[in-house]
C-alpha cells in the first residue's frame, strides 16, 4: 500500500488523470463539433437535392413527375408526391433552428412558387447518431401536390475515431514516460535523504549528502548534513566525556578497593567491599550502555549460527548448575555480533533465573525472521510496566529490577544491542511465568536490507 501512497505514485497518478481528463474533454468537443458539421453538411446536401427536384417538377409536365421522382430516388434519397401533407408539426429537436441559415439561403434562391417547407430531423430508431440523423423535408408545389423528400445519413468511416484513440494512447504513454523521468529526478534525492536518515538513526555515520534536486530538497539535504555534523560532534564529545569519567572513576574505585583489602576482617569490611563492587559494576554498565547507544560501529555484524550460540549459552548455564533448558534444532544463520548478542541474551536469562528457578529457550523461523523465546517461571510483571522495563535507570516497587540491586541498565543495554541488530524486543506475561521474545532478521533478509 505504501508504494501507491508515495509522492512519486501520487504525482504520476495526478498527471495521468489530468491528461486523461483533458484528452477526453478534447475528444468529446472535437467529436461534437465534427458531428454538428457533418449534420450541417448533410442538411445542406438534402436541401440542394430537394430544391433541385422541386424546380425540375415545376418545369416538367405532370405525367412525367413519377418518372422524375423514380430517376432521382435511391436507397438513401427517397422522393414522393402526396395529395395530403405528411408532416404536420415543425421540428422540435432544435436542429431546424440551428440550421435555419441553410434553409433560408436555399429557399431564397428558388424562383418557383411553392410553400414554405417543413424540415424535420429525426434520430434513427436504433439511437446511433454517429453518422447523423434522418432528414425529412416537405413542401407544397404550385400545382397543389406535396413533395416529400427523405434522406438517410451516410455511414461515417471510423478513421477519425481510430486516430483520436491512437492519439489518446500515445499521449498517455508519453505523459507516463515523462512523468516517470521527472518523478525519478525529483524523488531520488528524497529517497537518498530517507535512507541516510534511517542509517544515521541506526548509528551509522553517513557521508554528507549531495545537495541536488529542487531548491526545497536541497535545503532539506543541507539541514540534514548540518544536523548530522552537530550530532556527531555532540556524540564524539559525549564519548570523550564518558571515557574521561570512566578513567577518573575507575582509578579511585581501584584505590579504594586496595585500601579496603588492608582493613581487618569483619562485617564492616565486607560491606565496604560489596558496595565498592556494586559501584564498579554500575559504572561498567553505564559506560557499556552509553557506548553501545552512541556508537553504531560498536556492533560488528558477522554471519553466525544462532542455534549453536544458544546451545553453547545453555550448556554454560548447565555447567554452572543452573536450570536452563532448550528446544533448538537445526542450523539457522543470522548476521550478528556474537559477543554483544551473547551478553544481551545472558542479561535476559540472568533476569529469569533471578526471579524464577528455571528458564527455557526455544528458536523458530518465521518469514524472514528468527524468533528467540525465553520463558521463565517467575512472578511476571504488571502489564502497565512492561513497556518501561527497557528504560535506563527504571526502577519500581513492582518491577523485577527492584530486588536485583542493579540500576536498571541490563534490559536497556539488551534493547540497544537488539536494535543494533535490526531486531525487536518484546515482553509478555504467561500463565506459567514471564516470556521475552527476541526477533532478529535472517542473514539473507538482513543482507538485503543493508544493501
Amino acid at each position: 500500500m505504501q508504494r501507491f501512497t508515495s509522492l512519486r505514485a501520487r504525482i504520476t497518478a495526478l498527471l495521468t488523470l489530468s491528461v486523461l481528463g483533458v484528452q477526453f474533454v478534447s475528444i468529446y468537443l472535437l467529436m461534437d463539433e465534427r458531428y454538428f458539421l457533418n449534420q450541417a453538411q448533410q442538411v445542406e446536401d438534402a436541401m440542394y437535392r430537394f430544391v433541385t427536384i422541386a424546380a425540375l417538377l415545376e418545369e416538367t409536365p405532370e405525367y412525367l413527375h413519377e418518372d422524375v421522382l423514380r430517376a432521382h430516388s435511391d436507397s438513401r434519397h427517397l422522393f414522393s408526391l402526396r395529395r395530403e401533407a405528411e408532416l404536420k408539426d415543425e421540428d422540435e429537436s432544435g436542429w431546424a433552428l440551428a440550421l435555419e441559415d441553410i434553409f433560408l439561403d436555399y429557399w431564397d434562391k428558388t424562383d418557383f412558387s411553392i410553400s414554405e417547407p417543413i424540415v424535420k430531423i429525426d434520430t434513427p430508431i436504433n439511437g446511433d447518431t454517429r453518422s447523423g440523423n434522418q432528414i425529412t423535408i416537405e413542401a407544397q408545389l404550385s400545382h397543389g401536390d406535396y413533395l416529400l423528400g427523405q434522406f438517410q445519413p451516410l455511414e461515417t468511416p471510423l478513421n477519425l475515431q481510430y486516430r483520436l484513440t491512437a492519439l489518446l494512447v500515445f499521449s498517455l504513454i508519453l505523459v507516463l514516460g515523462l512523468s516517470a523521468l521527472i518523478m525519478l529526478a525529483l524523488t531520488r534525492p528524497l529517497k537518498n535523504l530517507t535512507q541516510a536518515a534511517k542509517d544515521f538513526g541506526r548509528g551509522k555515520t553517513m557521508k554528507p549528502l549531495r545537495e541536488t534536486g529542487a531548491s526545497d530538497i536541497r535545503q532539506a539535504a543541507r539541514a540534514f548534513n548540518e544536523m548530522q555534523r552537530q550530532l556527531i560532534d555532540a556524540l564524539n564529545g559525549q564519548q570523550h566525556m564518558l571515557a574521561a569519567i570512566g578513567h577518573d572513576l575507575r582509578t579511585p574505585l581501584t584505590s579504594l578497593r586496595v585500601r579496603v583489602e588492608t582493613l581487618p576482617d569483619g562485617p564492616q569490611r565486607d560491606k565496604i567491599i560489596k558496595k565498592t563492587e556494586e559501584m564498579a559494576a554500575m559504572l561498567e554498565a553505564i559506560l557499556a550502555f552509553a557506548k553501545a547507544h552512541a556508537d553504531g560501529y560498536a556492533i560488528d555484524l558477522k554471519k553466525i549460527d544462532i542455534a549453536a550460540l544458544l546451545e553453547d549459552l545453555c550448556n554454560d548455564y548447565k555447567a554452572a548448575a543452573k536450570n536452563v533448558t532448550s528446544e533448538i534444532a537445526g542450523k539457522i544463520e543470522i548476521n550478528a555480533d556474537m559477543l554483544n548478542l551473547r551478553r544481551a541474551l545472558s542479561n535476559i536469562i540472568d533476569n529469569g533465573l533471578f526471579y524464577g528457578t528455571a528458564v527455557k529457550l526455544s528458536l523458530l523461523t518465521q518469514q524472514n525472521n528468527v524468533i528467540i523465546t525465553i520463558d521463565d517461571n517467575g512472578p511476571g510483571v504488571d502489564t502497565g510496566l512492561l513497556k518501561d522495563l527497557v528504560k535506563p535507570f527504571f526502577r519500581s516497587d513492582t518491577s523485577r529490577n527492584n530486588q536485583s540491586g542493579g540500576i536498571g541498565m541490563g534490559l536497556a543495554l539488551t534493547k540497544t544491542v537488539i536494535e543494533r541488530h535490526r531486531g525487536t524486543l518484546d515482553f509478555r506475561n504467561t500463565q506459567s511465568g514471564f516470556q521475552v521474545l527476541v526477533v532478529l532478521p535472517l542473514a539473507a533478509s538482513l543482507r538485503g536490507a543493508l544493501e
